[in-house]
């Protein structure tokens, strides 16, 4: 059943509700910037005994990405879908603390904000194991878990991901004042056009038209973090406790995340799941958009 306060939340402000935490309010958790998205027509009642959908973005990534899936989840499901930022994305707050259990711990908090006592989740990359990493420390939080391209194990990508970050701190030192310049120098190490895009997404202007353009991340936090093999790994994978919950792990067969031998580590620790391919590169949901949208909600609605 939907709890009324994010009910009437959302009610009061048409379909879709938006929200930016002005400062941290102490302790270890954050106030996460988020979006609430409710389905435009009413739909049978037995949908509705489904809790709301949360949605944890990858790295680089955030809520404003995912708006078209949310509510095209929440059309299917009947139920709101809340994609966040994360910490250290988006709008939400910067943090010297970058980790599995912190980003876990601010996603709870938003939660109890909510008043929502048990959701249902859909994680990608990083924050696909945000939410693995919720649904064994916080098993009661959670009804059912959707986690797309990132397994519960280590995942040995090299240093690309600090390679990319060094990059965009390249482009921040050199004080640009466009996005073509700071493509240029994203440039010299990165080929991949589409990549760059999708970096150069988060490079905004500053409250002066005269300052330089700046990354939304947090470049500094991000980069130490992804510099180590902490991020790169899973910290619960070792631990005795299981989810029994319904769970679906998608695997992009086009990407290197997740491979057969990641398969033990899913079974055991989330005994209740199922492993779906796609033919699709790690951009599920961008690249098989109505394949992932179709995937998510019959999950969320079936199992």
């Amino acid at each position: 059943m939907l709890h009324r306060p994010l009910l009437v939340l959302a009610a009061s402000t048409g379909r879709c509700f938006s929200s930016t935490p002005k400062a941290p309010r102490g302790g270890l958790a954050l106030p996460l910037s988020y979006e609430i998205h409710i389905a435009d027509a009413p739909l049978p009642v037995h949908r509705n005994a489904h809790p709301p959908v949360l949605v944890l973005h990858g790295l680089f990534d955030g809520k404003a990405a995912w708006r078209s899936t949310s509510k095209a989840i929440a059309a299917e499901v009947g139920v709101p879908v809340i994609p966040v930022d994360l910490r250290n994305h988006g709008r939400s707050p910067h943090d010297d603390l970058h980790t599995y259990e912190a980003m876990a711990a601010d996603v709870e908090a938003l939660c109890d904000k909510l008043s929502l006592a048990q959701v249902m989740v859909l994680g990608h990359s990083m924050g696909g194991k945000v939410a693995a990493h919720m649904a064994l420390s916080r098993p009661h939080r959670i009804q059912k878990l959707v986690v797309a391209d990132s397994p519960p194990s280590f995942v040995d990508l090299g240093t690309v991901f600090a390679e990319y970050m060094e990059s965009m701190i390249q482009v921040e030192a050199a004080n640009v004042s466009s996005v073509e310049e700071a493509d240029a120098i994203l440039a010299e190490r990165t080929k991949d056009a589409p990549l760059r895009k999708y970096f150069l997404r988060n490079l905004k202007p500053q409250s002066s038209p005269l300052e330089p353009l700046r990354f939304q991340i947090n470049l500094k936090s991000l980069h130490k973090a992804f510099s180590s093999d902490e991020m790169m790994g899973f910290p619960l994978r070792s631990t005795s406790s299981v989810f029994a919950g319904p769970a679906l792990f998608l695997r992009a067969l086009r990407a290197n995340y997740i491979s057969e031998k990641h398969f033990p580590d899913i079974k055991r620790l989330f005994p209740n799941s199922r492993i779906v391919e796609i033919e699709s590169g790690h951009m599920i949901h961008n690249e098989k958009r109505q394949e992932f949208v179709a995937l998510v909600s019959d999950f969320f609605l079936r199992s």
